[in-house]
This record gives C-alpha cells, sequence and structure tokens, in this order.
C-alpha cells in the first residue's frame, strides 16, 4: 500500500496487536506483518501509534471535567517513536522488535474478552433497560441511528457497564452528543455495536473495528471500506469522513 504525500496517519494498537501475535485479533498472519513492515518502510514518518481508548479514557478523567484531550493527547508517542526506530531493519529483525515494543495493552486485552464473551449479557441488560427499545430495532434497523444520538442513550449501559466511578466533575459531560468526552465515545461505540447485534451477523472483528473508529473520532477521517465500520460512524460519529482508499483523501482536500 502506498500513501499520499501530506497526510498523517494514526494506527490503532489493535493493528501492531495483531501483528505481533498479541491474541487480541483473528487476523494472525505473518502476512500481516510483512505489510505492516513495508508500509513502515515506506512511509514511517506518516504513521503515529494511537493510544488505546481506556488508556485515553482513564487519563481524561484525571484531569479537571471538560477537560477534553485533542488529537495530540491519543498520540502514543514512545510508541510511534519506537516503531519508526524500527523501520529500517530486516523483516526478521522488525517481527522481532515488533513483539518487544511496549504498550499498555492489559486493561484493553481484558475489555475485548469481557466483550466478546459477556456480549449476549450485554443485550440482555439493554432489554431489561429499555425493553420497547430494543423491539423497535429488531423490527427495523434503521431505527438505530436515531436511538443511538440520543444524549442519554448510554447512561443506564454505562453505569452498568463499568466498574469504576465516574469523577463526578465529569458527570455533566457525558451525556451529549456528539460525544466530546473518550469515554462517551467508547461506550457509544460499544452500545451500538451490542444493539447492531440485534439485527447483523457479530463479527469477530467488531471489537477491533471500534478501535478504527475511536482512533477515527479524533482524527475526523477513517480509511476503510467495511460497511458496518462506515455505518458505525455515520451512527455514532457524524463528523467523521469516511473513504474507502487513502487515495481518496485528495478529494477530501479539494471540498
Amino acid at each position: 500500500m502506498s500513501l499520499p504525500e501530506g497526510w498523517a496517519f494514526m494506527l490503532p494498537e489493535a493493528v501492531f496487536w495483531e501483528a505481533a501475535d498479541a491474541h487480541i485479533g483473528s487476523g494472525h498472519s505473518p502476512g500481516l506483518k510483512l505489510k505492516l513492515h513495508a508500509l513502515y518502510q515506506r512511509h514511517g514518518r506518516q504513521l503515529f501509534v494511537g493510544r488505546n481508548p481506556i488508556d485515553i479514557a482513564t487519563s481524561e478523567f484525571a484531569h479537571a471535567g471538560g477537560t477534553f484531550f485533542s488529537i495530540e493527547h491519543v498520540v502514543h508517542h514512545s510508541e510511534t517513536i519506537a516503531m519508526r526506530n524500527i523501520a529500517e531493519l530486516s523483516a526478521d529483525e522488525f517481527l522481532a522488535g515488533l513483539s518487544r515494543i511496549p504498550g499498555n495493552w492489559g486493561p484493553l486485552l481484558d475489555t475485548k474478552k469481557r466483550f466478546d464473551g459477556l456480549r449476549p449479557a450485554f443485550t440482555a441488560k439493554a432489554i431489561e433497560l429499555d425493553a420497547g427499545c430494543v423491539r423497535r430495532l429488531s423490527g427495523n434497523p434503521h431505527e438505530l441511528r436515531t436511538e443511538i444520538r440520543k444524549p442519554t442513550a448510554i447512561h443506564g449501559y454505562a453505569k452498568w457497564r463499568i466498574t469504576n466511578t465516574v469523577p463526578a466533575d465529569w458527570e455533566p459531560f457525558l451525556w451529549e452528543f456528539p460525544d466530546r468526552a473518550a469515554f462517551g465515545r467508547w461506550m457509544r461505540l460499544e452500545l451500538w455495536y451490542v444493539l447492531r447485534g440485534l439485527n447483523a451477523n457479530i463479527s469477530d472483528n467488531d471489537f477491533e473495528d471500534m478501535m478504527y473508529a475511536f482512533a477515527a473520532s479524533y482524527c475526523g477521517v477513517l480509511v476503510s471500506s467495511d460497511i458496518g465500520l462506515k455505518t458505525a460512524c455515520a451512527d455514532v460519529l457524524p463528523h467523521v469522513r469516511v473513504v474507502g482508499t487513502p487515495h481518496e483523501l485528495s478529494d477530501l482536500a479539494t471540498l
């Protein structure tokens, strides 16, 4: 893959977990590692590693309520530098170095396991919270956009979903749409995928897709041809522009 000049690209940590066989996804093939190596050799200076959503939300909560992070806060700077430093190595050395890149992966890996293993329970909880809403969604998937965009749509789900207490000074900023808080963005994306499961086949990559969408919520643009991911952004992140290939980015620059 070649990338157009003049653009910077954020890669969520899921890309590196899969490439390093960190057991987060299903794409653990040597081909992914080699593609990542080739991409870094050609475009390493344009590539940034994104921090994972749990890390960002936790860090944001450590600040005063309403102190929202921007794109410079969601870049994992040490991992970005580390990846660029190994880009010029041979393929074998690159792959060995990739497995040693540090990352705060544990909390999010645990979140993925809970999401994949407990999604039926999440769906049952959604029914308990608002059975009428779930019935409408089951009968008409087009209702999902309307429901998920209600500012308080994630309130009951998030309160049940998390175990830690949300800081009191952040409470007023969590039930709004579009979401500005990292926690709100992640919970709304997660709930969208839970409710989407009422009408669509559940994919093994849904969790990874959420990470791409979350990163795009700070970048403003997502490069993907995945229909489900495009729909998620359209419903949950209306400010995100989605293009199918990197070379379509030139069209955005002229708008």
